[in-house]
């Protein structure tokens, strides 16, 4: 499996003496960004088509369900967004084709997008192309019965909320598990600002940031300390690095999947969080964890949805869900 490399923060000359030490490190690794005036591959030129044809038509049939119009504006911005095309992008190269050699990608986030915000963008992204699927496919039956006078969304678009869906919980799964975050922040508050939202963002995807504001010592100068085995920044510059404890923060698994959990007891890492730093919530079939202004949903298996919260608990950085079946929805 082909490596991945996000690197945030606005501290333009680290930046760019990290991405040449990745690149050093790793003949043959791609690096992708997007904006203007960069030398290297525009990540937005290898997103698929797909997102284009649900552009034109997002708006229309978010307003054809039927939802506020804040939703609605605030959830067709999502698939408008020019950091969600270069992240389809990204997505895509990793994904490779079949039977291609799968290359080591280096993403280089522009300084001035909010890199916690685009760490949680996939998710976000994928899980509202899966939430449209249902309703473009029952059209006739859920939204407009023939004859009524909405016209009905493109033949592409099942395929391509698809497509979106795919892609984005494959960068998502690779963001909370094997890639490496870089986050080299400028000075100021504003940017002191995006590390600790960076830090919560992460948290709750089973990240653990060990220091955000280190410098890549060893790329800035070789004598200042040895390489990780990995080959990655040393001086804590990378996030997704064992946490203080020594245990390693683990990628979330989805509910009822964590190793030796009771079958009605999920678990789900949150490493550097507190039970005074979260508050948890049920909606629907899903568990929503919030930390400050960040949130990350987790959907709950087929089992967990027939099932009530009854208690909850915070311990080392690990989130523990008591559940017990829902006598209402049981099967009898």
């Amino acid at each position: 499996m082909s490596a991945l490399h996000l690197v945030t923060g606005g501290d333009e000359p680290r930046r760019r003496v990290l991405v040449a030490d990745l690149v050093a490190r790793r003949p043959g690794a791609r690096v992708l960004t997007w904006g203007d005036e960069s030398v290297h591959e525009d990540a937005r030129d290898h997103a698929p088509a797909a997102l284009a044809v649900l552009t034109t038509s997002a708006e229309d049939l978010l307003l054809a369900a039927e939802l506020p119009g804040e939703v609605v504006r605030d959830l067709t911005a999502v698939l408008r967004d020019g950091d969600l095309l270069a992240l389809l992008g990204a997505a895509a190269v990793l994904a490779g084709a079949p039977g291609e050699d799968l290359e080591d990608v280096v993403l280089l986030v522009p300084p001035g997008s909010d890199p916690a915000r685009l760490v949680a963008l996939p998710d976000r992204a994928a899980r509202l192309a899966r939430s449209l699927v249902p309703l473009v496919a029952r059209w006739d039956a859920v939204v407009a019965p023939a004859g009524i006078g909405l016209p009905r969304p493109p033949a592409a678009t099942i395929d391509a909320l698809r497509a979106v869906a795919h892609l984005m919980d494959l960068l998502d799964a690779r963001l909370c598990g094997d890639a490496t975050v870089h986050h080299l922040p400028a000075d100021g508050l504003v940017e002191a600002g995006r590390t600790a939202e960076l830090a919560l963002a992460l948290a709750l995807m089973g990240r653990w940031v060990a220091d955000p504001t280190a410098a890549v010592d060893q790329a800035m100068d070789p004598a200042r300390g040895a390489s990780g085995p990995d080959g990655s920044s040393p001086g804590g510059s990378a996030v997704g690095a064992a946490d203080p404890d020594g245990a390693a923060a683990a990628a979330p698994q989805a509910a009822g999947a964590a190793g030796g959990a009771a079958p009605l007891v999920p678990r789900r890492p949150l490493p550097g969080l507190t039970a005074r730093d979260i508050t948890l919530e049920r909606e629907d079939d899903d568990l929503v964890v919030t930390a400050g202004r960040r949130s990350r949903c987790t959907r709950l298996s087929p089992l967990h949805r027939r099932c009530r919260v009854v208690d909850a608990s915070m311990r080392a950085g690990v989130l523990t869900v008591e559940l017990e079946p829902d006598e209402s929805v049981w099967p009898r």
